[in-house]
């Protein structure tokens, strides 16, 4: 049990700082200067997640839909976490749509640093759907979706997170697919147990040029072991 202060919008997250209480953690009393920010400030938190929502009418509604409109229907009770939803039917329709409710920001509102929440101009003001947004796509050209906890849209007037995975899985990923039209079984296998590192193959293209213009600086061990990792595959094997 523990003591829990909150606004009217959010709970107080610093009254768990340690440096409000610092002998419980440091064992050494830090004094306490009545002017700096953390104690003459509280700082809130507020999540999406503690908006009401119902994920499991979404789950129920998406195993009884008929159709991609149904799909897409059920994903509109989605809200946390965000997730990136694969759709697949019998007529051979494909869709990826990203499923979250994100909130719509005051125009003053940064969502990288904190905001004074008591100023309304930096309030969170609706919540939008993003299955009802640009972050879907049906029946692509290129004849596949795929995502990878990557970044799917580079433009966009609303703001999502800055926590993406580097986008070298799904470059992968998207070369693999981009091979053939059809795949068994053992294709996905293999895709499983792939190992290349596409980042490597950019920086090392990088990087060769770059020492390209020094190669008489290196020594000899130094242009051994370059001339090694030119012939490298960009593969993680143990050999």
């Amino acid at each position: 049990v523990y003591y829990q202060r909150r606004t009217d919008k959010s709970i107080i997250i610093s009254d768990f700082h340690i440096l409000k209480d610092s002998e419980m953690f440091l064992k050494v009393p830090i004094k306490s200067d009545k002017n700096s920010i953390i104690d003459k400030y509280a700082l809130s938190f507020n999540w999406i997640g503690n908006c009401l929502n119902d994920e499991i009418q979404s789950l129920y509604n998406i195993n009884i839909s008929n159709n991609y409109q149904d799909f897409k229907y059920a994903l509109r009770f989605w809200s946390t976490p965000g997730l990136n939803f694969h759709y697949l039917d019998k007529s051979g329709n494909i869709a990826s749509i990203s499923a979250a409710s994100v909130p719509k920001r005051a125009s003053n509102c940064n969502p990288n640093i904190p905001n004074p929440a008591w100023d309304t101009s930096y309030s969170w003001k609706v919540y939008e759907k993003l299955s009802d947004s640009i972050y879907s796509e049906y029946n692509p050209k290129r004849n596949f979706v795929a995502s990878a906890n990557n970044k799917l849209i580079q433009n966009s007037n609303t703001f999502i997170s800055n926590y993406w995975e580097p986008d070298s899985r799904i470059k992968r990923i998207t070369e693999l697919l981009s091979e053939s039209v059809k795949f068994t079984y053992r294709d996905a296998q293999y895709m499983q147990n792939d190992y290349l590192s596409v980042y490597a193959r950019e920086i090392l293209k990088i990087t060769f040029d770059v020492l390209k213009n020094y190669n008489s600086l290196l020594s000899e061990e130094e242009q051994f072991e370059l001339n090694r990792l030119k012939k490298w595959d960009y593969i993680f094997s143990r050999g």
